[in-house]
């Protein structure tokens, strides 16, 4: 057992590489390795806690085995490259399933893979059939070797690093950092989304602009960290009240939006009905009760063409009418045949 098994074991954990698909570059090197040392058999092996798993292999069927049938094992509590010149003769593989079983293996050398200072968690080997020896030159050719497989695992370590960070990047670019919703610039796309839908005949859909009630007061009155706190809770409780296919976007400040798919005007009453009632219940905040509200503009985008700065300007002016009806309520936009204007989009080249 290595001296630092656990920290050996994050290390390798951290790689993120264990049961990962075989990599051109991990067989090339086993290719390599084979061919140089003139041995059937080529590995890169990975030790977990319990098995050795083989990343790069050549000449070998086995995805791996036991860690306790394994050489590597041993190889991996030393920074040494560790010989084995007859494995029948040697008590501690004489029994191995890989020395006794179908593979037959006589002959081992393995360089550990050291991805931090003393922490090695795998190795580069080479096995024969036969029994032989290994030469000082062969000893740090195979080392050399080794260096390459471990640049490789550290490789994958930092690119998948770099992935977490163009998809933290990418999701921060699309989502409002408070409270986690699609912000302005993801709600463009799939207000757009949706008037393409239109526009290919398919179901209209609704746009209901939504404006916190008594916000600003408790904002004002206990602070920004209580007030965010709040705006989270309310994001929760849109997040509760919509469907999957809804759209819930926070344009900033106590400003939300939802796109509803699919919606005629009983289907946006419910849905406005609903979120009216969920942001009317009492809020807890640093334990005492704080009651907002919300007041709804709705606008109707019928299948066909739609113009989508010009529906969300119908549907912020219902909301401002909502508000000065007395708030806590929704005003549906004017349509067109009330009388409202509305351009919309032409096909370039149209008239």
């Amino acid at each position: 057992m290595h001296p630092r098994e656990a920290a050996r074991l994050e290390a390798l954990l951290d790689l993120d590489i264990l049961d990962t698909a075989p990599e051109d570059h991990f067989t090339a090197i086993c290719e390599t390795a084979r061919d140089l040392f003139r041995a059937p058999i080529a590995l890169v092996s990975l030790v977990t806690e319990t098995d050795q798993w083989f990343k790069g292999r050549c000449g070998i069927g086995l995805p791996g085995t036991e860690r306790g049938e394994s050489f590597c094992t041993h190889t991996v509590v030393s920074d040494e490259v560790l010989v084995v010149e007859d494995a029948a003769q040697d008590p501690r593989f004489r029994d191995s399933l890989l020395v006794v079983g179908a593979e037959r293996v006589r002959f081992y050398a393995g360089a550990p893979l050291e991805v931090a200072p003393g922490l090695q968690v795998g190795s580069l080997c080479v096995m024969d059939r036969v029994p032989r020896t290994f030469t000082a030159r062969q000893r740090g050719q195979l080392q050399n070797l080794a260096r390459i497989v471990t640049a490789q695992l550290r490789l994958h370590k930092t690119e998948r690093l770099l992935r977490e960070r163009e998809a933290r990047l990418a999701h921060l670019a699309r989502h409002d950092p408070l409270t986690g919703l699609p912000n302005r610039l993801q709600f463009r796309e799939c207000l757009q989304g949706e008037i393409a839908r239109a526009q290919r005949g398919h179901d209209g859909f609704a746009l209901l602009c939504l404006d916190l009630d008594r916000f600003k007061a408790i904002n004002d009155s206990f602070g920004h960290h209580v007030g965010d706190r709040l705006l989270q809770s309310v994001a929760d409780r849109l997040r509760a009240a919509v469907r999957d296919e809804d759209v819930v976007a926070r344009l900033g400040g106590d400003e939300f939006v939802v796109i509803q798919p699919g919606a005629d005007r009983a289907r946006a009453i419910t849905l406005a009905q609903r979120l009216i009632a969920a942001l009317s219940s009492p809020f807890d905040l640093d334990g005492h009760e704080r009651q907002i509200g919300v007041s709804i503009g709705i606008a109707l985008a019928a299948a066909g063409p739609v113009h989508g700065e010009a529906l969300h300007t119908r549907a912020d002016k219902a909301l401002y009418a909502a508000k000065a009806s007395g708030r806590c309520t929704f005003q549906f936009a004017q349509t067109v045949e009330d009388g409202a204007r509305e351009p919309v989009l032409r096909r370039r080249g149209a008239a």
